[in-house]
């Protein structure tokens, strides 16, 4: 590859079969989980937190309990949360929080046992 072509095309694909709909053995969607299920995503605003806390509400989740330092990330993803839940009275709450803050986690705890009874 010449230096001028360096980034101008798609990586070459490794497999012979590229997949775009999730099988039905790891589909959330298909999940049990037991009534009054309760979660607890801490780094939820985006990314791997979002999408754990998005599969946790195909799956049916009841209660669903997001933290992260961006309160306007959790907003969104508790916004998605309520819109492609199973459970129909999916609870979801937003706890703006830095593990490197001892005092933040000390009221994340303290707002967790209160909410989960």
């Amino acid at each position: 590859m010449a230096d001028s072509d360096w980034g101008s095309g798609a990586a070459p694909s490794f497999t012979k079969i590229i997949f775009s709909n999730v099988h039905p053995a790891i589909d959330p969607g298909n999940a049990i989980i037991p009534t009054g299920f309760l979660v607890y995503v801490v780094g939820a605003s985006r990314g791997i937190g979002a999408g754990i806390a998005t599969s946790y509400a195909k799956a049916g989740a009841s209660l669903i309990m997001l933290a992260g330092r961006r309160t306007s990330g959790l907003e969104a993803v508790a916004q998605q949360c309520k819109q492609i839940g199973k459970a129909k009275d999916i609870q979801i709450l937003v706890a703006r929080c830095d593990l490197t803050i001892p005092s933040d986690i000390e009221s994340l705890a303290v707002q967790t046992r209160g909410n989960s009874s």
